[in-house]
């Protein structure tokens, strides 16, 4: 990512293919941001693409950030995974501060939250993945808001979405939220709407794909871990099938 307190205006372009982060990726910065300027709204990108590497913690799709501010700022972001091995979870949103969205002060000192204005769009390509360690793949962020629409795509659809003719490998994660995590397991949902937007989950396996085997071990939810969206959310299987039960 960009690191430290600096300011990205514009595009973040990251490709591992091989080698060992030991701890985790950001698509964003430390405590900078990713921006396009208070006044250039031309779009932003922030593109991830893993090959057969290995991640020790998480890969966030934006930034560290800190609670209330704005962290990463894009119109589109895409994280692909094909063949990397990840230790964590996989966030198409930012760790702890905002996505496209931020905290200010209205004329009553009243916090309010205040969107950016150009609509966003996030992109979780799963093409094949092993995070036998049990993580999750979640197409918002960690604790912070998000405003943006998220699709997850696993297997084939994935694979098709990135140019992959033939996708080699396996599939192996706990479970797949179309929204965010609230970073905690209360045992109910919050009612906290953490993702401000719309999900779409598919998960999809074509015959002439010949995975060596795909797991999902946790259940699939289009909304968040313990948190709402805002929106409406859609999960399709397509082809899919394993010879484990989900967890529910």
């Amino acid at each position: 990512g960009d690191g430290g307190v600096a300011t990205v205006q514009g595009s973040v372009d990251i490709n591992i293919y091989g080698g060992e982060v030991k701890g985790s990726l950001f698509g964003g910065g430390e405590y900078g941001t990713v921006d396009v300027g208070n006044d250039n709204y031309a779009p932003a990108d922030i593109t991830i693409a893993v090959g057969s590497a290995t991640i020790g913690e998480d890969i966030f799709g934006g930034g560290l950030g800190e609670d209330s501010r704005l962290s990463a700022y894009s119109t589109n972001r895409i994280i692909t995974l094909n063949g990397a091995e990840v230790g964590g979870s996989v966030f198409g949103g930012s760790r702890l501060g905002y996505d496209n969205c931020f905290m200010s002060k209205d004329g009553n000192n009243q916090e309010v939250m205040e969107r950016k204005p150009l609509s966003s769009n996030t992109e979780l390509r799963v093409v094949s993945v092993d995070m036998t360690g049990g993580g999750n793949i979640y197409g918002g962020g960690y604790m912070g808001y998000s405003f943006m629409d998220t699709r997850v795509l696993v297997g084939s659809s994935a694979a098709d979405a990135s140019g992959i003719s033939r996708p080699a490998g396996f599939i192996n994660i706990d479970s797949i939220y179309g929204g965010s995590s609230i970073g905690e397991s209360t045992g109910t949902t919050s009612g906290t709407e953490l993702l401000l937007g719309s999900t779409y989950v598919e998960i999809s396996l074509k015959a002439d794909h010949t995975y060596r085997g795909v797991w999902i071990v946790g259940d699939v939810f289009g909304a968040g871990d313990y948190c709402e969206i805002t929106g409406s959310s859609e999960i399709v299987f397509d082809g899919f099938s394993q010879d484990s039960s989900m967890l529910s």
